[in-house]
């Protein structure tokens, strides 16, 4: 139904600060997202560190729509995210 397609879960240990969480985003255990703008259908992994505290010339962060973003993967302050910036940060 529609509540699911606008649904956000949040997991128990997951930390979100001066964000905006667009519709059906998943954050898993243990992420840490810090200003920052999540687009729809994206899901961000187990200790996953996305974007830098709020303070004076700190850029926003942004996650595009429609990504997965790995467990423990570390999005710096002020970048965006595609698909392409996660093809060329993939943890090996």
């Amino acid at each position: 139904g529609i509540e699911d397609d606008m649904s956000v879960h949040v997991a128990r240990g997951a930390y979100i600060k001066d964000s905006v969480l667009m519709k059906n985003v998943d954050v898993a255990e243990g992420a840490v997202i810090n200003y920052s703008i999540i687009d729809s259908d994206t899901s961000i992994g187990e200790g996953c560190v996305i974007g830098r505290t709020r303070s004076d010339g700190e850029e926003i962060t942004v996650v595009g729509c429609d990504l997965s973003l790995p467990d423990s993967t570390n999005v710096p302050g002020g970048e965006m995210v595609n698909r392409d910036w996660l093809a060329g940060h993939q943890q090996n």
